[in-house]
């Protein structure tokens, strides 16, 4: 056998967008979205839980955004670019196309009083609308040309509101009609925000949620400024008034909030609350949840009820099924045992090659990097490069194994991309936030707990892979900053740093053409092979130069360039280079100059020590076994 399939080794629900019927619906049901390999709408009865029909989002694999037009249609953003929508009754959900050609992703939505969709996009910045009418989209162009993310977006009232970042940020008001814009500059002392993640309108009341700091600014449209600024708050909604009292709920410090505007009086209830998908009102028609109640989704497709009379609050289960999710790492305990961590969603998983059985647990996050260290496995997860370990020699308890040991966002690194046994230390290489420049090398003691963190190590370069031997790290860099930047670079770069003496060596450009080196592996010689787009290059450490380049001939011609993340390559103990490049699978032997392709759309990979490699297929695990006579062979 050249592969074997292996099965699906992460499913997840992650519901990250939710809408709701509005008030006066006969039978009111939540509309909640959840991501994997092909975003899946659930409509759900909000009486008992009880999915009445699903529908799936061809072509996408998250949602952002939801939005109930007053004629019942629901329209949901895709992480592909397309907005898509579903009418009541309907078999299936319609795909809209894009809504503004070249535009990669729609973020949230929002609906107007004449139950038209607006909309906004990556990675041009740009806002459209989409007249059902029509039939027809309108772009209404890019906010601001230092920005790439229109990311939240109210609309009512004849105005589009459209919060954008991540450099600064900024929050624009747009005439409908005409299409005439103007900033609406936010108050003295949140210069360092980078970006409006939140925008809500409530009657003649707007509220936009900046971050870093998680601040909830109170915007009075009548009078034309800002009128209060709530800390600690959390997203993505602000609800409508209550239709008995007419207050607003939020979330503030992860317990729901009652807030009126007018007077600024901020209450909170005893209602703990993780965020909210968005909120709804809904009459259930029991004796402890008399008039209104206060309806919203959770990331598991489950969701709360809160009554404001009677204080009632009750979960309503849901049993929305995991999709299938992409495998976003691997790696190979000493035992034999690989273990995957998920994308987006997250998941993890281990599989057992002895059983031949894979195991699923709870997911805790993006795992961009994992590695095995001290017998433990250590993931890095996205966002805010956080740090977690996990003893599998333990079961498995949410937030007691694996357990977050830290995290480093104060220090504005995002992914943790590279993951590497260091001696006695893991070392971590990442990529920063949004908006920000200068990656980071982070060395952990997990005996004595300490944390050694260089960022701009590599200057204003992002640290994406790592190598260790005898105390010496080297880093391969990519000139891409955290998303919503331009390079500031032209070249990315290896770095030398000794890990016991806490001290860094030199800096070299090994590929002047090269933007980035996805990954790095030291050969028993003593020399650094890495692997950028579309070449391996082999460096002498010593002389710090270049002395091979290798091109990636015969690999997919069309395969797109990423800016972090591209493929990995390890040396095996046969004296070859395996790895992942441009979607493929290969195997390339040093003294013959010769690449053989093992298989095509292959992403990640791991290589145990009989030789025996794994690698994922989107959402799909495979083994190949290397005594099968090898692949295709390229020279």
């Amino acid at each position: 056998m050249a592969e074997k399939h292996l099965g699906t080794p992460v499913h997840t629900v992650a519901v990250a967008a939710a809408g709701y019927d509005p008030e006066g619906a006969e039978r009111p049901n939540v509309y909640a979205v959840s991501s994997g390999k092909t975003a899946t709408l659930y409509v759900i009865d909000v009486q008992t839980g009880r999915i009445l029909q699903s529908a799936e989002l061809e072509g996408t694999t998250h949602t952002w955004g939801v939005a109930v037009a007053p004629d019942g249609a629901v329209y949901m953003s895709s992480s592909q670019g397309y907005l898509h929508r579903w009418r009541p009754g309907a078999d299936k959900a319609e795909n809209l196309g894009r809504p503004i050609p070249g535009e990669s992703f729609v973020w949230r939505l929002a609906c107007d009083e004449q139950g038209r969709i607006y909309g906004g996009t990556y990675d041009g910045g740009k806002v459209f609308r989409y007249d059902p009418v029509e039939g027809s989209f309108r772009d209404y162009g890019r906010m601001t040309d230092s920005e790439k993310y229109a990311r939240s977006i109210a609309a009512g009232g004849g105005a589009i509101y459209v919060g954008v970042g991540t450099q600064r940020a900024r929050l624009y008001e747009v005439d409908a009609e005409s299409g005439a814009k103007r900033e609406i500059p936010f108050p003295e002392g949140y210069e360092q925000d980078q970006t409006v993640y939140d925008v809500t309108k409530v009657g003649e009341w707007l509220f936009a949620r900046t971050v870093p700091s998680n601040t909830l600014h109170v915007y009075d449209l009548r009078a034309k400024r800002w009128t209060d600024a709530i800390s600690d708050a959390s997203g993505l909604d602000v609800s409508r008034p209550s239709p008995d009292s007419g207050k607003l709920y939020l979330v503030r410090g992860n317990r729901l909030h009652r807030y009126d505007p007018e007077t600024k009086e901020l209450a909170a209830t005893d209602i703990s609350v993780q965020g909210a998908k968005d909120f709804g009102w809904v009459r259930l028609e029991e004796a402890n949840y008399p008039g209104w109640s206060l309806v919203s989704a959770k990331t598991n497709g489950d969701f709360w009820v809160y009554n404001p009379q009677s204080g009632h609050c009750r979960d309503v289960e849901v049993n929305v099924p995991g999709q299938p999710n992409k495998a976003q790492t691997l790696t190979l305990s000493l035992d034999g045992t690989l273990w995957v961590g998920g994308f987006f969603s997250g998941g993890f998983a281990k599989y057992d090659p002895v059983s031949e059985r894979l195991t699923e647990y709870r997911t805790f996050g993006q795992q961009e990097g994992m590695v095995e260290f001290k017998g433990s496995i250590y993931a890095g997860v996205y966002p805010g490069a956080r740090i977690y370990r996990y003893d599998p020699k333990a079961e498995y308890r949410a937030d007691v194994n694996p357990i977050k040991l830290f995290a480093l966002n104060d220090r504005y690194q995002d992914r943790p991309f590279a993951m590497v046994a260091a001696g006695d230390a893991l070392a971590i290489g990442t990529v920063p936030y949004y908006g920000q420049h200068g990656g980071a090398l982070t060395l952990y003691d997990p005996d004595t707990g300490k944390i050694d963190v260089y960022r701009h190590i590599a200057g204003n370069q992002s640290v994406v892979c790592l190598a260790y031997r005898e105390g010496i790290l080297y880093g391969g860099t990519s000139i891409h900053g955290g998303l919503g930047t331009e390079p500031e670079t032209t070249a990315a770069s290896l770095f030398r740093f000794d890990a016991d003496q806490r001290e860094k060596g030199w800096t070299c450009v090994p590929v002047p053409e090269a933007k980035v080196i996805y990954s790095i592996a030291l050969a028993e010689d003593g020399m650094l092979w890495g692997l950028t787009y579309r070449a391996l290059f082999r460096f002498d450490p010593m002389q710090r130069k270049t002395v091979e380049i290798v091109p990636l001939e015969g690999f997919n011609p069309d395969f797109p360039e990423s800016g972090w993340i591209g493929g990995t390559i390890r040396f095996h103990e046969d004296g070859c280079l395996y790895g992942t490049a441009l979607g493929q699978l290969f195997r390339y032997k040093p003294g013959e100059r010769s690449f053989e392709i093992l298989a095509d759309k292959a992403a990640y990979f791991a290589q145990n020590a009989e030789g025996t490699i794994y690698f994922t297929r989107g959402t799909e695990l495979y083994e190949y076994r290397l005594d099968n006579g090898g692949g295709q062979v390229r020279t």
